[in-house]
């Protein structure tokens, strides 16, 4: 299998390279699996989620923000239509125990993968990557925020399948998720996708670059020009995604991949040999290094936020039908400062 050439658009593999249905089928729900992180601190969300839960330290993941489920709940939920529990792995830090261990009961232990201390997403990546390894030489991972919103969960898990079978079809590849977006949002980071990648399918595109956190006119530019929201879910085979990491991090690489292959996660030297790795963002590290294995799926009809910032969340709650009990007590002063279009 050969990477494509960006800018001569030559396709990833010829026809007889590719498997044909018969063989995709009978591959497909047998090698694969999950990884939902779920180890961040959602610090500029924590306003919210005190006046939900009356704490000060519940991240955002583990707070009851939708019918009382919390977002991890709700993540698990949608994985769960086209990945099986037991091939499913959570990827959270040992200071969130007590928020994390009552929502993970049913997992076995193997399955949750608690980091001593955050080292950024391409390590907490990594760690589940090199775990999903395990279940076999072609075991190709879904990789899930736990923290997200998504408006119809079949709907965008559909689009997920469709990068699964994406990389069925062409095993080097790494398909992004790619949310078409409703507004010019400066704060999230963009894929402007390039040509399509063969003709089996319409909505998937080579990616021509990333734009991180654009200003908002260019935020502007890139929506007239048909750009995408990275809504952070990628898919691809683990060894894939730990060439990709390996590639841009390789000291980090090499010492998380024989931490993680030890086994000693509840380890003191596993705690201190983790808290040593360097800290590596997954998008600006080895996203913007623009691997050529790297495609996107055109997600359309789905609406989806980080509800990253108190503004976004409740932007996002503000065209909802129905609304969680607790928007409604918000305070005055807290609707005035932080969402001045609210209704009263």
């Amino acid at each position: 299998m050969v990477f494509y050439d960006r800018a001569a658009g030559t396709p990833l593999a010829s026809e007889r390279e590719v498997p044909n249905n018969m063989d995709l089928m009978l591959r497909s729900s047998s090698h694969r699996a999950a990884i939902i992180l779920a180890g961040g601190e959602g610090v500029r969300l924590r306003s919210v989620t005190r006046l939900i839960t009356g704490q000060d330290d519940v991240p955002k993941q583990f707070c009851p923000m939708m019918d009382g489920l919390t977002w991890l709940e709700t993540t698990r939920r949608r994985v769960a239509r086209l990945v099986p529990l037991e091939r499913t792995f959570f990827v959270v830090k040992q200071g969130h125990r007590r928020f994390y261990e009552p929502l993970l009961e049913d997992p076995k232990r193997s399955q949750i993968l608690a980091q001593p201390c955050d080292r950024g997403i391409a390590a907490a990546m990594l760690y589940g990557v090199v775990r999903a390894r395990r279940l076999g030489p072609d075991a190709t991972v879904g990789v899930f925020p736990s923290d997200h919103y998504v408006s119809d969960d079949e709907r965008f898990i559909r689009q997920v399948e469709h990068a699964f079978d994406a990389v069925d079809r062409y095993p080097t590849l790494a398909v992004l998720l790619g949310i078409v977006p409703d507004r010019a949002e400066p704060s999230y980071g963009w894929i402007e996708p390039a040509r399509q990648l063969s003709s089996w399918t319409p909505n998937l595109f080579r990616v021509r670059r990333f734009w991180e956190k654009p200003s908002p006119q260019f935020a502007r530019s890139l929506m007239a020009g048909g750009c995408l929201w990275n809504s952070a879910v990628i898919v691809a085979r683990a060894s894939a995604l730990e060439t990709m990491i390996a590639e841009s991090s390789p000291d980090m690489a090499r010492a998380l991949a024989a931490l993680a292959r030890a086994g000693v996660e509840d380890d003191r030297a596993f705690e201190a040999a983790f808290t040593r790795l360097p800290t590596v963002g997954f998008s600006e590290h080895v996203l913007a290094q623009g691997p050529s294995n790297l495609a996107v799926q055109r997600v359309e009809g789905v609406g989806w936020s980080d509800v990253g910032e108190p503004q976004r969340l409740i932007d996002t709650l503000q065209g909802l039908k129905s609304r969680p009990a607790w928007f409604d007590n918000l305070t005055l002063e807290y609707r005035k400062r932080f969402a001045g279009r609210m209704e009263t």
